[in-house]
């Protein structure tokens, strides 16, 4: 049911202006008239590092069922800018009519072969027709929007199908792998002819969805997707009609684009939803398969994400911990990133508090959204999430979607997206002065913006729910700017609440002395409170016009030595290795070509590895500027702890004749000695190249510049014969710099 009314209990609106708060704007503070105990102080001190920071790691996701598609996407696609996202996965749904691609292998082909005592079959592969006008069009959407198209393929192809049914693999057909292969060479093939990068290609979606009998949630006569018998048991590689699925898509996706990104499996349910997945991790590894990323679904329900105390003292893991676990059992995987590429607070599959009555729709979804953002931004194990779901299904108000499919208004957990968007990324210190509140909060800064946001978890059902808060800065980085206040409330940026105000509007625009109260006033109960303080007084929420860029970017790759490390117990405590809280992180922004990398706590084991760990990324580029500036902060005590410590940026020169990395150049401003050997200290690592990727060894010239501003000139580096339209790949190494540093680097043309 709808949220009652706003309870206030000791709190009085008051017009005055409050005295002496060094802040002037269009709306007066709240005044105080209650029980001074009840007076909650939030102190936001930005001279104390919080790790891991506010990365943009929240993509976007909708379902292959969103219809009529193309009304509803020229409408509303310009609001995804607003959220920041770098990806957008789509279940494709390309083996039926009514998906979001449409019937892109068309029923139009020959079959040859046919055995008519065994009706077993062939397709012609080269028989096989495509209509891409559909998918184009959704790629065109991203593509214009700076948006990494993150393509789950799915179902069945029509050539492949039972009975007309797209999630139901024929077996009688006895080339089905070969088809299969061919299907994924052309669809590669299309984009990568029209010079249309393909971000993420995940192949297929929830195959292991069949569990849900076993469990009871779906008939057994049910017929979905695969049946459990097609996962390989045991861990046998060699079985399993997913295992050929993955192996045989990776294949002619690597024909057409050799520098695709692919992964998968796509679990709904981590990894314990069948007990081949061990199989499929085997069969990577012994086909020589590519795993850049693993992926799985999280609804934040059950024990996908989070284990009581009392179940693990029982033994009993999560989702994410086993998932993890396997992946850190053979270094095949140090590059494999983890991404939820479905992943909301709310689980209500079946709809069954769905419409209008959702309690998606209200304001009360908002603080739920960020408690759920915050379990992503605080797993430095995840990479990537994908919110589930941008747009609602337009048969009806489902249970999901950021925008309501009738007039395209945003919803309140819409503006609680908006509001992590545009929060700078390095985080600090916010404490209550008062604990046990139902108040949570977030603080940010960059050298001109502030912000700060906070919420209260407590129901608006309940008696005293409302907070009464003020705010006080310590260390700020500036010391006025332009004030705002927004609020997502039951009156204010929830459009189901009160239709006159869907949308984020400051309320409080002034002057502000940084020094002095920044804001004292309520949180109501499962209400937000978000405040900005811009140096120059510039806009919020503009975040996506500060793109730019720098070279053509084709693949990214991340290095998760700590998350190998620490499975043996080597560095950090286990169990924060296996929840996803390694410490150690990087980041690449692709839409400011920002690359953030940070150490986190790096705590040890009884002082051990005190300030020790290892951040480490690449981008593979083309068109890169023969001039361009590296521009590098760091926050901390950064420093050189031993011969292993390091900070800086590597350009390796690939040949685009002999097909290798032929020539690297490391540059830094002093934390680089030449005598190091980053994995002798670790003999799980020892036998692994000195480096991760590029010409996978120490660089060939090292280059130590004054200061942080970087200026290169890159024809002075390369080898003979290189140019600018070549292949070269650009990493950036932190290591062993102390608990608790970070850095950033800033290419610019």
């Amino acid at each position: 049911m709808k949220t009652k009314l706003i309870k206030t209990v000791t709190l009085t609106m008051v017009t005055a202006m409050l005295m002496a708060t060094g802040c002037s704007g269009k709306t007066s503070f709240e005044e105080f008239s209650g029980d001074p105990s009840e007076m909650i102080t939030l102190n936001a001190d930005f001279g104390k590092i919080v790790d891991p920071p506010l990365l943009k790691k929240v993509a976007q996701y909708n379902a292959g069922c969103i219809q009529p598609l193309f009304e509803n996407y020229d409408r509303d696609w310009n609001r995804i800018d607003e959220l920041y996202a770098d990806s957008f996965r789509i279940d494709l749904t390309v083996g039926k009519d009514s998906g979001t691609a449409g019937q892109v292998v068309t029923d139009n082909y020959e079959i040859y072969d046919w055995n008519q005592e065994t009706d077993h079959y062939k397709v012609d592969k080269n028989s096989l027709n495509y209509d891409f006008t559909r998918l184009d069009k959704v790629v065109k959407y991203m593509s214009d929007h700076n948006i990494l198209p993150y393509m789950s393929w799915c179902y069945i192809p029509a050539p492949l199908q039972v009975d007309g049914n797209a999630h139901n693999l024929d077996n009688n057909i006895d080339n089905w792998q070969e088809v299969w292969e061919e299907i994924y060479y052309n669809y590669a093939k299309h984009y990568r002819d029209a010079g249309v990068k393909i971000g993420y290609h995940e192949i297929f979606n929830e195959p292991d969805l069949e569990m849900l009998k076993i469990w009871g949630a779906m008939d057994e006569d049910t017929t979905m997707f695969l049946d459990i018998d097609d996962f390989a048991p045991n861990g046998d590689p060699s079985k399993g009609v997913y295992n050929d699925m993955y192996e045989y898509g990776a294949k002619g996706i690597l024909r057409a684009d050799p520098d695709a990104t692919i992964g998968g499996p796509a679990f709904a349910l981590g990894e314990i939803g069948v007990e081949g997945w061990v199989g499929f991790l085997n069969r990577v590894i012994s086909k020589n398969l590519p795993l850049d990323f693993y992926s799985f679904h999280t609804y934040m329900d059950g024990e996908t994400w989070f284990i009581s105390d009392e179940r693990r003292a029982e033994g009993i893991t999560s989702e994410l911990e086993k998932v993890i676990a396997g992946l850190s059992k053979d270094d095949y995987f140090l590059k494999t990133a983890l991404h939820i590429t479905e992943y909301n607070w709310l689980n209500d599959q079946t709809g069954s508090s769905g419409g209008l009555m959702s309690p998606y729709n209200y304001y009360t979804a908002a603080p739920k959204t960020l408690d759920t953002v915050m379990e992503a931004v605080n797993r430095t194990q995840i990479q990537w999430v994908h919110w589930a779901q941008f747009m609602e299904s337009t048969a009806g108000y489902d249970p999901y979607g950021l925008i309501e499919h009738v007039n395209g208004n945003v919803k309140a957990a819409f503006n609680a997206l908006k509001i992590y968007a545009d929060m700078p990324v390095w985080r600090y210190e916010s404490t209550f002065s008062k604990e046990n509140t139902g108040l949570k909060s977030m603080v940010s800064s960059s050298d001109d913006k502030i912000s700060l946001a906070i919420w209260n978890n407590n129901s608006p059902d309940e008696e005293n729910g409302d907070r009464f808060v003020k705010i006080d800065f310590d260390n700020a980085k500036f010391q006025s700017g332009k004030r705002r206040v927004y609020r997502i409330d039951e009156t204010h940026a929830s459009y189901f609440d009160n239709k006159k105000s869907p949308e984020l509007v400051a309320e409080q625009v002034g002057s502000c002395d940084t020094g002095d109260l920044i804001w004292q006033g309520t949180v109501p109960a499962g209400g937000v409170v978000y405040i900005t303080v811009n140096k120059d007084g510039a806009e919020d929420f503009k975040a996506y016009e500060n793109t730019s860029v720098f070279a053509d970017d084709i693949k990214t790759s991340y290095w998760y030595e700590d998350r190998y490390r620490g499975l043996e117990g080597s560095r950090q405590n286990y169990a924060d290795y296996a929840a996803g809280l390694s410490g150690s992180y990087s980041h690449f922004d692709r839409k400011s070509w920002t690359m953030y990398l940070g150490m986190g706590s790096a705590t040890g084991i009884d002082g051990a590895y005190e300030g020790q760990a290892h951040a480490s990324s690449s981008v593979i580029v083309r068109d890169l500027p023969m001039k361009f500036t590296v521009d590098l902060s760091t926050e901390g005590n950064v420093r050189m702890l031993n011969k292993n410590s390091t900070l800086g940026f590597r350009v390796d020169f690939f040949d685009e004749e002999s097909g290798t990395y032929v020539k690297s150049v490391y540059f830094h401003n002093g934390l680089y000695r030449d005598s190091r050997n980053p994995n002798a200290q670790d003999e799980k690592l020892a036998g692994l190249p000195a480096y991760p990727w590029g010409t996978e060894k120490a660089p060939d010239e090292v280059v130590e510049f004054d200061g942080n501003i970087w200026d290169i000139d890159i024809s002075l580096y390369a080898p003979e014969g290189w140019s600018s339209s070549d292949k070269a790949m650009l990493s950036f190494d932190m290591q062993n710099t102390g608990a608790n540093t970070r850095a950033m680097f800033r290419l610019y043309k």
